[in-house]
């Protein structure tokens, strides 16, 4: 369940989402055919997919580890909405 969490599963289904209905209703809309076929089109969807993933990942990475270094620089300090005061 944390792998979920680490990589936004929403955001995750919010592409897969995006890129169906690009496929289904704004290429059609448009009078284009898809090129891709439906195989291709899941591949470059899973591809974006792990891509938004992995972007998710170094997200957190990175602030965690400024969250590490704010505590060792300012130990003492309080925080009010993410703000030393």
């Amino acid at each position: 369940m944390y792998i979920l969490n680490l990589i936004r599963w929403k955001n995750s289904l919010i592409l897969i989402f995006s890129a169906l209905l690009i496929r289904i209703s704004l290429l059609p809309g448009f009078g284009v055919d898809p090129e891709l076929s439906l195989f291709h089109h899941s591949l470059l969807t899973l591809a974006v997919v792990c891509i938004g993933a992995g972007g998710n990942m170094i997200n957190d990475f990175f602030d965690i580890i400024k969250m590490i270094a704010r505590e060792i620089i300012f130990p003492k300090l309080p925080y009010i909405n993410d703000i030393a005061v």
